[in-house]
């Protein structure tokens, strides 16, 4: 990803995000879908600039490029002005519904619900973790893994990706 400092991201923010709000005026929504790579080299700084780029890929119904934009803003940041946000476009239907879709078997970069030892809690499953055992695994699969000489018992509820992470921190 790109870094610049002060008034230069500022600058590339705004020029950006005036770039695309153009492109939408004028209807080009085949040049918004091509310049969406590029916004990956990006860490935006200016919270107005990544709502205005979010909500122009939302008007051009590119519900999982708008939100996959948003969540990369969010986990690189620190505003919790755009963590509430990324809350309150969850409640968007089709963006509820990427952030709040389950799957059926546990893979590399799942967010899963368990029940562990009785308590519920969400684990991230990352290769080489501790819990990297659960993939491959089905909501209602359960297994004992042993941890530090404890023993655990772990209950698979449910399967999310990514995106659900964020309104769990």
């Amino acid at each position: 990803r790109l870094s610049l400092v002060g008034s230069e991201m500022c600058i590339r923010d705004r020029f950006i995000e005036h770039h695309l709000m153009a492109l939408y005026k004028n209807k080009k929504k085949d040049d918004i879908a091509q310049f969406y790579p590029h916004l990956k080299e990006y860490v935006f700084d200016n919270v107005n600039s990544i709502k205005n780029i979010f909500n122009v890929y939302l008007l051009v119904d590119m519900y999982v490029e708008a939100l996959d934009f948003l969540y990369s803003q969010v986990e690189v940041g620190i505003s919790q002005e755009l963590r509430d946000f990324y809350y309150q476009a969850s409640m968007n239907k089709e963006i509820g519904n990427l952030v709040h879709k389950q799957y059926d078997v546990i893979e590399t970069g799942s967010y899963v619900m368990v029940d562990i030892d009785g308590q519920k809690d969400y684990l991230e499953i990352l290769l080489c973790s501790q819990y990297d055992i659960l993939i491959g695994k089905r909501p209602g699969d359960s297994i004992d893994i042993e941890l530090f000489n404890h023993s655990q018992h772990v209950e698979v509820l449910a399967i999310f990706n990514k995106y659900l992470s964020l309104i769990h921190i």
